[in-house]
């Protein structure tokens, strides 16, 4: 049994031996999970797709991230996280993470703008609002997301250098085109990022983005 990529995608339908199976974006979802709260995939490859989380999965996989982070000196030493707000899910999915065992990034830089109103996009924008409100009330201290395109990241790698005047460390979670803006805009602007650890995930790692990251003293 099998499906394709534009099958699981929904963008055709399912046709095996004469018989043609109508799906839609919820047709694969697990019925045994919960969801939470929706977020949309990037649509690098097409139009968005619908994602649900689930809590008690994130829980799951922090537990797993911490003894990650544990094995590699990292739990401890300031955070910051360049990735989106909602309806991009993977920003509020590392900041809860974190969270859960006690270690929230002091920093969450975005690079689609928090505070965006258009009719699109407001409602996951007061979503991701609302969790740091909700969060903050609850005893849970979350930062609020700052604006910082892709263009503008020179905002994090100051931001980076500052961490490491103050603690001598600072762990960087980011997609590896992100992870590399930052590390040549240290470059550009003489900032040394030794002592800088980068996170990086979300699309493919070349040796050319790693030996980028690595000449600004920052490692992977």
């Amino acid at each position: 049994v099998f499906v394709t990529f534009e099958e699981v995608k929904a963008r055709r339908p399912i046709e095996r031996g004469g018989r043609v199976f109508k799906i839609s974006e919820a047709s694969f979802d697990n019925p045994f999970v919960k969801a939470h709260y929706f977020a949309e995939t990037g649509g690098s490859t097409g139009a968005g797709t619908r994602v649900s989380h689930e809590l008690d999965h994130l829980a799951v996989i922090s537990a797993h991230e911490l003894i990650t982070y544990t094995a590699h000196g990292v739990v401890d030493i300031p955070k910051v996280v360049w990735r989106g707000v909602l309806p991009d899910g993977s920003g509020i999915n590392n900041i809860l993470r974190l969270s859960h065992y006690g270690r929230p990034p002091q920093k969450w830089f975005s690079p689609f703008n928090p505070y965006d109103t258009a009719p699109a996009v407001v409602k996951y924008r007061l979503a991701t609002l609302f969790t740091v409100v909700i969060a903050r009330l609850s005893g849970v201290w979350l930062p609020w997301p700052k604006l910082a395109t892709v263009d503008q990241a020179g905002l994090v790698a100051e931001w980076v250098a500052q961490a490491l005047r103050d603690k001598g460390a600072c762990l960087v979670l980011a997609p590896a085109s992100r992870a590399l803006r930052v590390s040549l805009a240290a470059l550009s602007a003489g900032l040394d990022l030794t002592g800088a650890t980068f996170r990086i995930a979300g699309e493919p790692i070349t040796a050319a983005k790693i030996r980028g990251i690595a000449r600004s003293g920052a490692k992977v």
